[in-house]
């Protein structure tokens, strides 16, 4: 049996074809069709020696010349080729990484587009304060939020809290952020301002985590001590991070305890203010000063 030209290239073409599916595929990640991918890749071929005719194209990779026109003007327009010449028409292939590069800044741009676009139709993520649904992803968000912090740390929690977020709370302090801490009693290594608060029944350590951060992003939740029941929420509404602001604000300077400013022994370099002349009646958990 003798096969007809063009039915000889498609065989020859047919091994090219399997070890470019990689190629087209991802081609078409891009935004090409399959049909513009493989095509491209054969003008890459094609042309090796120099611009090719659109017919020489499709001999190589054995398609119809009269269907290859539609196909080679749609890769002028994606920047994937360019024509040289133009009669004959001749093509040559646009450098690769020249052609992606400029799919990539395409994508881009849209993107900018479609994000301005949707910016309308729903509300920005940032309204809506964000579930913690454990101990750890409060702890991981803490972290996150001490780490942006630029201005303003306010934290209320127990010392075992406090503690574990004590390597970032020591970096904001060093980068020039204001640090205040409150807890029912000293804690180590965390630096800035100590504010020991005692709990409703005398000195123990109070559960629970209040963070916020440059007045902008706050969290709450449980502590450490409830690590089987521990829930939280952050966001960043900036009138509940300042309101909640206010209220450590409040507790820490209450008229009720009058402080005093002093180094702390074993606090890691933190200055603490410590109650003055403050009393429990343990019948009724009830404080007073004296």
């Amino acid at each position: 049996m003798t096969l007809t030209c063009s039915a000889c290239q498609f065989f020859h073409w047919r091994p090219t074809m399997h070890r470019d599916t990689a190629l087209v595929q991802a081609l078409h990640d891009l935004g090409l069709t399959q049909t513009e991918a493989d095509v491209y890749l054969g003008t890459l071929r094609a042309t090796t020696g120099g611009p090719a005719s659109g017919y020489r194209i499709a001999r190589d990779i054995g398609r119809d010349p009269a269907n290859l026109g539609k196909v080679m003007a749609a890769l002028v327009r994606h920047g994937a080729v360019r024509v040289v010449q133009d009669r004959p028409r001749l093509y040559e292939p646009v450098d690769p990484a020249v052609f992606t590069a400029g799919i990539v800044d395409h994508l881009k741009m849209r993107r900018e587009e479609v994000l301005a676009g949707l910016a309308n139709l729903s509300p920005p993520a940032s309204a809506v304060p964000i579930l913690l649904p454990d101990l750890e992803s409060s702890l991981t968000q803490a972290h996150r939020l001490l780490e942006s912090a630029h201005d303003t740390v306010f934290l209320q929690t127990d010392p075992d809290t406090a503690s574990r977020l004590g390597p970032a709370l020591r970096a904001a302090g060093e980068r020039g952020c204001q640090v205040r801490i409150l807890s029912a009693a000293p804690v180590k290594g965390c630096g800035g301002e100590l504010t020991i608060v005692p709990g409703p029944h005398g000195d123990e350590a109070v559960s629970g985590l209040q963070l916020v951060v440059d007045e902008e992003a706050w969290l709450v939740g449980t502590g450490a001590a409830d690590p089987d029941d521990a829930c939280g929420y952050w966001g960043r509404q900036r009138p509940v991070a300042r309101a909640l602001a206010a209220t450590l604000e409040s507790l820490r300077t209450a008229s009720g305890l009058r402080c005093e400013m002093a180094a702390a022994a074993g606090a890691g370099g933190a200055t603490v203010r410590t109650p003055l002349k403050f009393l429990v009646r343990h019948d009724k958990g009830e404080p007073r000063t004296g």
